[in-house]
């Protein structure tokens, strides 16, 4: 099984159904949640993810995802944590926190929307766009 650490995006994306004019990426993030929902995918998320999505879209929609996508791992926020971002010193606290999240719950991959965003740390983790996701792995397992 793939575990994979979801950044925020891929919840709007999914949540507003958002389309680029060549990308449908509400449905890339869909068939994305059906791969995790048919046990082919473990979704790690933070409760930075959390907080993020406060505010943006409605709380029975998160919870009905927590319930329906049976996230494995909530990763909690430590001071460690936000010092090891503070030493990665990426673009931004917030993405690099993500990538710490990610590696601290042995994530696989992070999938997310703006791979531009951690392109710096793709020598520590591999980031994926959600349709690239079931791809990647099975050619390589």
């Amino acid at each position: 099984m793939i575990r994979a650490y979801v950044d925020t995006n891929v919840f709007l994306d999914y949540f507003f159904d958002r389309k680029e004019p060549s990308k449908h990426l509400g449905e890339h993030a869909y068939q994305f949640f059906r791969l995790a929902m048919s046990g082919k995918i473990e979704v790690l998320i933070s409760i930075l993810v959390l907080k993020e999505l406060e505010g943006k879209i409605d709380q029975s929609f998160i919870n009905h995802m927590l319930e329906t996508i049976l996230f494995h791992k909530i990763i909690h926020i430590t001071e460690k944590d936000l010092i090891r971002a503070r030493i990665l010193k990426g673009k931004s606290l917030s993405d690099t926190l993500h990538l710490v999240l990610a590696l601290k719950g042995q994530a696989d991959c992070l999938v997310t929307r703006n791979k531009k965003d951690f392109n710096e740390f793709s020598y520590l983790l591999r980031i994926l766009f959600p349709e690239e996701v079931q791809s990647t792995f099975s050619s390589s397992h």
